[in-house]
């Protein structure tokens, strides 16, 4: 280790004392390690005491206080091999600035071939007065990153002596982390995971400002959670400082730390989008965030008529630009509650969200106070209904008969029998499918006359009913004839796809198959009669069509209205 750290030189002490913030500066632009270790340096050296080994330039030069800053200075595994026991720094005229020793003498070691090398990285800590405004660091490559530790240290993008486009600010915000900021254009810096929040000018009718308070009517529908001593509020002036939000003193001001001028021009309000263990209050910025995510399970239906569809047709929330009250969040809730009923997902992680507290330390303030870990939850629920929106609660669903339909003269051969379903339009199709619209086929016979109607009556009872879900088909009846291809409803396309069938049954034979074209879906029933010969009989029995439709029963904005149905039958195939 160094037995001495770094200690500025008389000629580095005289390079200090001359530097001011608008030059000279103290611009340092290389290292030297050498061969000498284990002695005392003194501030009057004007070089290393041993053979120069190496000679590089700094990788990057960072201010860690208003007093305080830090070269980095390495050396890879391409350099080497030697052994070194001193560095100093430079200025860019050749002046030894600093120096510091090693009691014992450290080894370099260069990589060859299958040798490995080894990476030093020697931090240079310099303490100076006012080093952010008087030192220039040349770097090998330009600075692309700058770290000041408070806002008042940062100057706009054009004045920055690197040239940096990023910097890292260790104002820290509410959840103790430092703020990153990126070059905007020459006069500002743009905060990064930030929300804009206000946007108003000093000469808007109303406004006005002083070094260290901003006041605008339109700041009266902005709501922030102050007091604040960190960055979780950040004001940028006009002349592109950027200051964080203390307090909001009236509805209509808000106040930070003291700026050089009072702001001129427009000023903006940003909000950290950071949200770590706690949140303390819930208004439009977060009632924003939760709709977006939630619309598009909750609104007008996108996508294809496949699994990838969603939104139920009801009326989308709208962004506020107001602050929330309670109606708004009940209203958010009870939408994400119903629709999580409807596809059999527990609503428990969404329960804490709804107790609601009104933040009571600041008049100013009207937002909802909730933890973090309902907040998770409620994102985490939205997550779950797009996991399970093939899952459905027939708890939530009612059931609708549509009227009988009869067919009861004799044929033999194929007879096409054809159900549309006729929805109000396309979206509403989709809602209806989107939260679980199903059709339930009973087909029966009665009073049969004839031999093949008998037949057709005992395999109708032994089919049993047929459901035809979104998302797949099936038999109710124990044993049942039918063979299901498992097709739903949702992956219906504009030509005829198959749903169930039995074949040779005591003579009959019954094919189902559906299409969905625009608002309707068809299902067409073929079936062929066996049966040939003459016969006497023009009403050899009645065969009974009877269709069920199941539909949710809690969506009311708009209540989605429940199709009509038309039968017609046909010798050929639709």
């Amino acid at each position: 280790m160094s037995t001495s750290g770094f200690l500025i030189t008389d000629a580095g002490l005289a390079a200090a004392t001359a530097a001011a913030p608008g030059g000279p500066y103290i611009h340092i632009t290389s290292f030297k390690v050498g061969s000498a270790s284990g002695y005392v340096p003194s501030r009057a050296q004007t070089g290393l005491s041993g053979s120069t080994l190496y000679t590089g330039v700094p990788i990057s030069y960072t201010i860690i206080s208003t007093d305080l800053s830090q070269i980095l200075c390495v050396m890879d595994a391409s350099v080497g091999s030697f052994n070194f026991g001193e560095m100093g720094v430079y200025l860019q005229d050749g002046t030894l600035f600093a120096i510091c020793v090693w009691d014992a003498l450290q080894e370099k070691v260069k990589a060859v071939g299958a040798q490995a090398g080894n990476n030093w990285k020697i931090h240079c800590l310099l303490s100076l007065a006012q080093a952010p405004a008087i030192v220039q660091v040349t770097l090998v490559n330009s600075q692309g990153i700058l770290e000041v530790p408070i806002w008042p240290l940062l100057a706009k993008p054009a004045d920055q002596i690197s040239g940096a486009n990023i910097a890292i600010v260790h104002d820290n915000d509410q959840n103790g982390s430092p703020v990153t900021v990126v070059r905007n254009d020459d006069n500002t810096w743009a905060p990064i995971a930030y929300t804009l929040l206000f946007t108003g000018a000093s000469t808007d009718s109303g406004a006005s400002s002083t070094t260290t308070s901003f006041t605008h009517p339109n700041l009266a529908s902005v709501s922030l959670d102050v007091p604040s001593t960190t960055s979780k509020y950040l004001a940028r002036l006009p002349d592109g400082q950027i200051r964080k939000i203390y307090d909001k003193p009236s509805s209509t001001s808000i106040s930070w730390t003291a700026a050089a001028t009072a702001p001129a021009g427009t000023v903006t309000i940003w909000q950290s989008d950071s949200i770590l263990e706690t949140l303390t209050w819930s208004d439009a910025y977060e009632y924003n965030q939760l709709i977006a995510l939630f619309n598009p399970y909750w609104s007008t239906p996108s996508g294809g008529y496949n699994g990838t569809n969603k939104g139920m047709n009801q009326t989308a929330f709208t962004p506020l630009t107001r602050k929330t009250v309670t109606s708004d969040w009940t209203a958010l809730l009870a939408a994400m509650t119903n629709v999580s009923n409807i596809l059999s997902v527990s609503t428990t992680k969404i329960t804490g969200f709804t107790d609601y507290v009104y933040h009571s330390n600041n008049a100013s303030f009207s937002g909802l106070q909730t933890v973090r870990a309902n907040w998770d939850n409620t994102i985490a629920q939205i997550g779950l209904i797009d996991v399970n929106r093939n899952t459905f609660a027939s708890a939530y669903q009612g059931l609708t008969p549509y009227a009988d339909h009869t067919y009861s003269t004799y044929w033999n051969s194929d007879l096409y029998h054809v159900f549309a379903f006729t929805f109000a339009d396309a979206n509403t199709l989709q809602a209806q499918l989107n939260s679980g619209f199903a059709l339930t086929l009973t087909p029966t016979v009665t009073s049969p006359t004839i031999t093949s109607w008998t037949n057709l009556q005992t395999d109708f009872v032994n089919c049993g009913p047929l459901v035809i879900n979104p998302n797949n088909n099936y038999s109710t009846a124990v044993g049942s004839i039918w063979a299901a291809s498992g097709i739903g409803l949702h992956s219906l396309v504009s030509t005829l796809s198959p749903i169930a069938e039995w074949s040779a049954q005591l003579g009959w034979g019954c094919w189902i198959t559906a299409k969905l074209v625009g608002n309707v879906i068809t299902i067409q029933i073929q079936m062929r009669n066996a049966h040939t010969g003459t016969y006497s009989y023009a009403t050899p029995g009645t065969i009974h069509f009877a269709w069920v439709e199941r539909q949710e029963s809690v969506l009311t904005s708009p209540a989605l209205a429940i199709p009509t149905l038309t039968y017609t039958q046909s010798t050929t195939s639709v």
